[in-house]
């Protein structure tokens, strides 16, 4: 009887599992953004991908762009994975195919992603809660509107820009500002729900736990009334409401 052996690549797993981890921390490191130019470079055909093959060999040589070429059928099916290289490769040249407001989007979508959200707890009385509220979340969108994303994200944004980190930033001001006048438009609605509560149960004692929900951050609002000596049976009403 024949026997026979099967051997297994541990140096092919090993080297395909690294592959693969690469590519899930590039995903993370750039807000999953290299998703999206990964569908956009799939989606080329013609002189604009013969282009961006003829840069990619300048850039990598001409074996890489070889690869690139052979490997694109099986890429585009989905039988092979982009490898975290390739993807990063891509991350760098495909941008200058890209219009302004496709470009605009990735770079808020990095935005969204790698910058930090405020989380502020403030309490006022039915009296001041305006002038309390609303510094509170002045204070949240300053902070992501100041705030700079990483070195390694700002070299993808300059590129996303074609290079042109003038660009880039003119981009990522656009985005903050969308982002602050969206919220501040939602804001009046927030602030009429709890108006019309305070008015609702005027004369008792109100305590009132409100979260104010925004894509920068949160803001947790304790609404309590203060108390009022001399009154009898005193009601208290609770509402959490979001």
């Amino acid at each position: 009887m024949t026997a026979y052996r099967t051997r297994s690549n541990p140096a092919g797993a090993y080297w395909a599992q690294r592959h693969v981890g690469a590519r899930a921390a590039l995903n993370l490191r750039f807000g999953g953004i290299d998703d999206d130019i990964e569908r956009i470079f799939l989606g080329l055909r013609g002189r604009e991908l013969g282009l961006l093959l003829a840069r990619y060999a300048e850039r990598h040589g001409q074996s890489a762009a070889q690869y690139a070429r052979a490997t694109l059928p099986k890429w585009r099916t989905g039988a092979v994975k982009l490898s975290g290289q390739t993807a990063a490769r891509l991350l760098d040249l495909v941008p200058p195919y890209l219009d302004f407001e496709l470009r605009f989007k990735l770079i808020k979508k990095l935005r969204d992603a790698r910058l930090q959200k405020l989380e502020l707890y403030v309490t006022c009385t039915p009296e001041d809660w305006r002038a309390i509220v609303r510094p509170a979340v002045a204070q949240v969108i300053e902070h992501y509107r100041s705030q700079e994303l990483p070195s390694d994200v700002r070299n993808t944004a300059t590129w996303l820009a074609d290079n042109d980190s003038k660009a880039a930033q003119q981009l990522l001001t656009r985005a903050a500002e969308e982002q602050a006048q969206i919220r501040t438009s939602l804001l009046e609605a927030e602030f009429q729900r709890m108006q019309a509560f305070v008015a609702a149960h005027e004369g008792r004692r109100v305590n009132v736990m409100h979260v104010i929900e925004l894509p920068v951050g949160r803001v947790h609002v304790g609404l309590r009334s203060r108390r009022r000596p001399g009154l009898a049976g005193v009601w208290d009403a609770i509402a959490d409401f979001f």
